[in-house]
């Protein structure tokens, strides 16, 4: 990999996190924060729209591929933003994004036939384990009840928003 690629690489997972940082931070404002992150994410990618081809050629593939992109979006936000409302983000983000590749590859399986290589497995298991092991951490330190039911407030929303994670384009 070049030091470009590198550098672009780790760029966008600064970005990626501080914007999770950030969104968990005002999650509670709600759609105020997700209105302006839409429209501000809108204008700083609406030049690059036209060279993207959309699903297809001509503009209406485009508008499809925009529409369908636009209503996962706002699904997908709007269950991370309740998500991050009603637990920390160390559990949230680790259980939404940590579980993405084992759902990814167990869907690209059933529904694909795709073949998975023994190294993916194993990358596959070793995530899912660390999601699990972050999520056992509240139940194996000693917390009060309110805590406890918070806690599994926070599985619900983490499950539905890595179901939404694996629809998003």
């Amino acid at each position: 990999m070049s030091s470009a690629a590198l550098l672009l690489v780790l760029a966008a997972a600064v970005c990626h996190a501080s914007w999770n940082i950030v969104a968990h931070g005002v999650s509670r404002i709600g759609t105020p924060f997700l209105w302006w992150g839409a429209v501000a994410s809108a204008v700083l990618w609406l030049p690059v729209v036209p060279f993207t081809g959309g699903l297809g050629g001509g503009l209406a593939g485009l508008a499809i591929g925009a529409g369908v992109s636009a209503v996962l979006h706002v699904v997908y936000m709007t269950v991370l933003q309740r998500g991050y409302a009603a637990g920390s983000l160390s559990t949230v983000y680790a259980t939404a994004r940590g579980t993405g590749p084992a759902v990814s590859a167990l869907l690209a399986v059933l529904l694909l036939g795709e073949r998975l290589s023994p190294v993916a497995v194993v990358g596959i298991a070793v995530v899912v384990a660390g999601v699990v092991a972050t999520g056992l951490i509240l139940s194996l330190i000693h917390i009060s009840e309110p805590t406890r039911r918070q806690a599994k407030k926070n599985q619900r929303w983490r499950g539905v928003t890595l179901g939404l994670i694996r629809l998003l384009p």
